[in-house]
């Protein structure tokens, strides 16, 4: 069932029980400015946001006025190398290196341990052992065809999720990145078990996705998507997988659509009975986007 909300498609999810508490990580930029007494903005402070933070062993910090009760691991995701190792700088920051900083609250002791790492995808493997830029960006820094143009990297630079005792640093365009959550160490790519690319939908490579931005969904699982818009067709085929609590189990069949248009989908909303995705206000020709 497909139903049209203005620019939202909202497409059917099978409503399940109700609603858990939970507490989700988010994604962070790693742009910081500050504004000066006369209101204006302070470009230095801005710029020093665009350098690349160096990483962090485990830190212990003392705080005796955490909560006796809370205690657990706050994890966040942000774009961070902006620099490349030629001295390349980013033109977008949406095209930095991935990293993930971790802090661990304990306060029964009063203490938090706080570390932070690049997500060592294979690109930025890559990268490092080149000591150069190899890969294009999405937004800027473009390379010719014939010395990698269309080789583009997984960042892992939008968000991380804490679910099913993993932890994955999240890209829009690619498959999620299994970390150590103790080390914050770089396992490797994931394919959910099989379930990305399976079957030929969303196919291999640059297409076979997980979207960086998964929701809650009543009961402690939650629901996330990939997309594929085919500019021939003229049509976009989106994928739904409503995954358990505790678990990378599907609770049902994944869903499939095929949607009008060659879209554009970014972030969703998740409600009992449906999934609303918002289609970007864009228009593909030879004029190019609009």
């Amino acid at each position: 069932m497909l139903a049209t909300l203005a620019t939202a498609a909202a497409l059917a999810l099978a409503p399940s029980g109700a609603k858990a508490p939970s507490m989700r990580p988010t994604a962070a930029s790693a742009v910081d400015g500050s504004m000066a007494a006369d209101g204006a903005w302070d470009r230095d402070a801005l710029m020093r946001g665009y350098s690349n933070p160096a990483e962090l062993e485990a830190h212990e910090v003392r705080c005796s006025a955490l909560p006796s009760d809370l205690v657990g691991t706050y994890y966040r995701n942000g774009h961070a190398r902006f620099v490349g190792r030629d001295g390349k700088k980013v033109r977008h920051p949406f095209d930095a290196d991935g990293m993930v900083c971790g802090v661990s609250l304990d306060g029964r002791s009063g203490t938090a341990v706080v570390r932070q790492r690049y997500v060592a995808t294979a690109g930025a493997v890559a990268e490092r052992a080149a000591g150069k830029t190899i890969h294009p960006g999405q937004f800027g820094n473009p390379l010719p065809f014939w010395e990698g143009g269309a080789d583009f990297k997984n960042l892992a630079n939008t968000n991380v999720l804490a679910h099913g005792g993993k932890l994955l640093a999240l890209w829009e365009g690619s498959r999620p990145t299994t970390l150590d959550p103790l080390s914050l160490a770089t396992v490797g790519e994931w394919d959910i078990d099989g379930l990305l690319g399976s079957d030929g939908l969303l196919g291999s490579g640059p297409t076979d996705s997980f979207s960086a931005h998964p929701r809650d969904t009543p009961g402690g699982g939650f629901v996330n998507f990939a997309y594929f818009g085919n500019p021939a067709a003229g049509t976009t085929k989106i994928r739904f997988w409503d995954f358990a609590a505790d678990s990378f189990a599907l609770r049902s069949p994944a869903q499939e659509h095929e949607v009008p248009g060659f879209g554009l989908y970014h972030d969703f909303m998740v409600t009992e009975s449906w999934c609303i995705v918002t289609a970007a206000p864009a228009t593909w020709g030879p004029g190019g986007t609009i």
